[in-house]
């Protein structure tokens, strides 16, 4: 419990610092474009004390949040940077730990809690997901008494630095399909539910459509549960149902009935999910 929140807390520091540089970035473009030079005495009084304390801010916590933009030339130098963070993990302090790997953008909280389960379960795949002849970069871990796999978070390495393309949390679930079908299932209790389908190609993950059900206030300020499909992002499901973007003639998007809502989760399930992807994950353990 205590590692959680040290890792939140830093977290929210990394936040504090992305403010801060916005906050000076403003302030200096405020500064070029002001005229009146008798009211610019106060102001730049007022724009001096706020870079004093965003500088005073900034260097409390520059060990924190100046991640390093670490370039990586291929996955098996990502993969030693994992090992040895593993070895951190395991012969230090979760407050050393965390000191350490939180200065990797790469390293978010999902990620953490692929660290804290048992390392001998923690496992990765090089893997080209598209067939484009360029590898993606899978973590996951395997299960213990079947040998089954979670793919849990998939990168993509791209001039040196690893970018996400998925990663799961207790409400996002994924799985990969034949062709680069990604499925992302999704639960928020007393919000929204539905499945979405992209195709992964070239790096980029493309929607292709999904359908949804929320709870949604109607027009007579009642709420009520309502079934969408969409084939375009971003959609909403804010206001009304009779609102301006069912009239764009390019989208398919509509309001779907409870029975309409069932019949095509199957049809999608169907269509997309013919063949999930044998991925067979290596343990970091073994790699060590």
């Amino acid at each position: 419990m205590e590692s959680i929140k040290k890792f939140l807390m830093i977290m929210r520091k990394r936040l504090l610092f992305t403010t801060i540089i916005v906050i000076c970035m403003l302030c200096a473009c405020a500064k070029e474009e002001k005229t009146v030079a008798d009211d610019m005495s106060i102001e730049e009084g007022s724009t001096a004390t706020t870079e004093a304390a965003a500088s005073e801010e900034t260097s409390e916590i520059a060990n924190i949040a100046e991640n390093d933009v670490a370039v990586f030339h291929s996955y098996d130098e990502f993969i030693e940077k994992i090992n040895y963070l593993i070895g951190v993990m395991e012969t230090s302090d979760s407050d050393t730990f965390l000191d350490e790997a939180m200065r990797y953008e790469w390293f978010t909280y999902p990620v953490y809690l692929d660290f804290t389960k048992r390392t001998d379960q923690f496992g990765y795949l090089q893997v080209d997901i598209d067939g484009d002849g360029v590898d993606e970069f899978l973590l996951g871990d395997i299960g213990s008494e079947d040998g089954s796999y979670d793919i849990e978070s998939m990168y993509t390495l791209k001039d040196g630095i690893v970018y996400v393309v998925f990663e799961e949390s207790e409400r996002n679930f994924y799985k990969i399909y034949e062709e680069g079908i990604i499925e992302h299932n999704f639960a928020y209790p007393n919000s929204l539910y539905g499945v979405e389908y992209f195709k992964y190609t070239a790096g980029k993950q493309e929607f292709i459509e999904g359908i949804y059900n929320g709870i949604i206030r109607s027009p007579d300020d009642e709420y009520q549960i309502n079934y969408w499909y969409s084939d375009r992002l971003p959609w909403s499901y804010e206001g009304s149902w009779d609102d301006e973007r069912y009239s764009d003639s390019a989208s398919q998007e509509r309001v779907l009935t409870e029975e309409e809502y069932h019949e095509m989760w199957d049809e999608l399930e169907n269509r997309y999910c013919k063949q999930e992807m044998q991925l067979k994950l290596h343990l970091f353990k073994e790699g060590q």
